[in-house]
């Protein structure tokens, strides 16, 4: 038997300001972006269910996201950070709230 587990994912997304700072932050496409972060919280959904990410590495979450070689692997955390799709603890910001 397969299992398969689920997020929801909110049409206002696609306008929301803090999508709008991660692409300005990155140079990604929405298109991209809205990708990358569902991308992101399915992983999540799998190695980190409680949203926590800091036994990760940024570069090894960046890698598992297959971004670009021109992307600064390293500064993806301070970049969702910025953006507040994660907390200062590396937590997936209202985690527990939409998994």
């Amino acid at each position: 038997m397969i299992f398969t587990s689920w997020i929801e994912s909110h049409q206002t997304l696609e306008k929301h300001p803090k999508l709008l700072k991660l692409i300005s932050l990155t140079g990604w496409t929405k298109n991209e972006t809205i990708g990358i972060l569902h991308r992101l919280w399915w992983w999540t959904l799998a190695y980190a269910e409680d949203g926590d990410l800091s036994k990760y590495s940024s570069t090894e979450v960046a890698l598992m996201l297959d971004l670009n070689e021109t992307f600064d692997k390293a500064k993806l955390f301070d970049i969702l950070k910025e953006a507040k799709f994660l907390d200062l603890d590396l937590k997936v910001h209202d985690w527990l709230d939409f998994a």
